[in-house]
């Protein structure tokens, strides 16, 4: 006769539960529906064949470097102001096989292994039916950044907006304002 090991038994049996339920929960996060933002009618338009985006006529649209579709520079706020708050896109191609879920993962990973973070957060949201990804970080030395990130057709769309912690309220608002027109086609 065949004798087992009672409490091993029920041990597998556990593990075996808690397996199963991991995996089934590791379904795509839900996204948080947000209203589309209210953006005055005076706002200019960057309009490209993949993506458009709405900014304020005083901040300054430059191309970016290589691997940077282009910067928005806030104005000064003050003579001594050494920075300049700013959002940028960078697309990054041929992502295939990958869900923004996975892609997004991989992304706080490799930003945490890169930078001094303090503060991190990250949440699922969706505007007029487009999914992004919010990623919200402060660096040590007090500088934030907040990123979107989109999913289309095996291409990633990084739309990040870096800024100083006490940096004026408008200026953050908008900069966050330019971050929600953002669409990918």
């Amino acid at each position: 006769m065949l004798k087992t090991n009672y409490p091993t038994l029920k041990y597998l049996i556990i593990g075996l539960f808690l397996l199963l339920a991991s995996d089934c929960s590791h379904k795509e996060k839900k996204a948080t529906i947000l209203p589309a933002p209210d953006i005055p009618e005076e706002w200019l338009r960057l309009d490209k064949e993949n993506f458009s985006l709405r900014y304020p006529p005083h901040w300054d649209l430059q191309n970016g470097p290589e691997g940077i579709v282009f910067h928005l520079f806030s104005p000064q706020s003050s003579p001594d102001d050494t920075f300049r708050e700013n959002v940028n896109l960078v697309i990054e191609n041929h992502i295939a096989g990958m869900s923004l879920d996975k892609y997004v993962a991989l992304s706080v990973k490799n930003l945490k292994n890169k930078f001094n973070i303090s503060f991190s957060d990250t949440r699922k949201y969706a505007i007029d039916g487009q999914v992004y990804y919010q990623l919200d970080q402060q660096w040590k030395d007090g500088m934030r950044l907040t990123q979107h990130i989109y999913l289309k057709k095996n291409t990633a769309y990084i739309l990040s907006f870096t800024f100083e912690s006490d940096e004026k309220a408008s200026i953050q608002s908008e900069g966050k304002k330019i971050m929600a027109s953002f669409k990918v086609k």
